[in-house]
């Protein structure tokens, strides 16, 4: 099932903001798309996931941005997810971004 979890997001190097939670609604395997309108430096999306949408933990590992475009990651669905929710959490070394972003979540 498709979730949308970003629309123009704005990342600074001041402080890592985090997209809304989604539902894996009893999937096990998720991919994230992301539109980055505009940025430069290095931008990182890390998967997280929670249980009670209070405790979150990282799933795997950064994608890593430097440009502008259209990206779907893990390039194949991350599979195993056991949690209830999931997010990412989005960090910026250096210059600001804005982006959108969805995830795809499936039972495999």
């Amino acid at each position: 099932m498709y979730q949308v979890i970003a629309t123009k997001l704005v990342v600074t190097t001041t402080a890592a903001q985090v997209s809304q939670p989604a539902s894996m609604d009893g999937a096990n395997s998720v991919q994230v798309e992301t539109t980055v309108f505009a940025g430069s430096g290095t931008l990182s999306g890390q998967l997280e996931v929670s249980n009670d949408l209070e405790n979150w933990s990282t799933h795997g590992s950064a994608q890593t941005f430097t440009a502008v475009g259209y990206t779907l990651w893990p390039s194949s669905p991350t599979a195993g997810i056991a949690a209830a929710y999931i997010r990412v959490k989005w960090t910026s070394n250096s210059g600001t971004w804005v982006l959108a972003a969805g995830i795809d979540t499936a039972s495999l």
